[in-house]
């Protein structure tokens, strides 16, 4: 699952191809894009959504009336190490599969860095956010399964904060954070599962 920040409204992804669109000051859900493509993460750039196709390595501008594909995009990996989140940032996307986070110029897809992260994060959404990337990680700390945000650096790839998610989840169940998305102002929003409520981080 993901969340994307737009104008007052929030976009949520679910693999599925259609995209839900809520008021973000009431949640209340306000209208639905279908898609040409199974979305696993979107992002709001300003003018356009982004998705990354679940399963695959692409990604794909969407248009955010009709829901059709302005565009797409391959990201340059195995295509066994398919597009987890994607992120739009200091006029970039910024694409994480399993292993990698990829700088991609969205206007011809050109690569423009690629790195490793430096301590394991496990990266199944992404944001851009105070000129930073965050991402979920997720460890086992005896019978507690600990939820926290990373903070990485852009340049190098190297985690250099980590905020404890708003839950903790006990064996197999509770809830935990999925999806990220920066808001204005000073706002970050995240998908909590299983109840799919979305919370803010100040």
């Amino acid at each position: 699952s993901s969340v994307a920040a737009g104008d007052r409204v929030l976009w949520l992804a679910d693999r599925s191809r259609r995209l839900l669109k809520l008021d973000s000051a009431s949640g209340r859900e306000i209208g639905s894009l279908n898609l040409e493509f199974p979305c696993i993460s979107v992002e709001w750039d300003g003018e356009k959504l982004w998705g990354a196709d679940y399963g695959s390595v692409k990604v794909h501008a969407i248009d955010p009336v009709t829901g059709r594909t302005r565009m797409s995009l391959s990201v340059p990996t195995d295509e066994k190490n398919s597009v987890r989140g994607v992120a739009f940032g200091a006029g970039s996307l910024w694409v994480s599969t399993r292993e990698e986070i990829f700088r991609i110029d969205p206007r011809d897809g050109r690569l423009l860095k690629k790195f490793q992260l430096t301590t394991p994060c496990i990266q199944l959404d992404i944001a851009y956010f105070n000129g930073a990337l965050w991402c979920r990680d997720f460890q086992t700390v005896g019978a507690r399964h600990l939820a926290e945000i990373c903070r990485i650096d852009p340049e190098t790839g190297a985690v250099v904060q980590r905020i404890r998610a708003p839950t903790v989840v006990e064996g197999e169940k509770g809830n935990h954070v999925l999806g990220l998305a920066a808001a204005d102002p000073g706002r970050m929003w995240a998908v909590v599962s299983p109840s799919g409520d979305e919370v803010i981080q100040e």
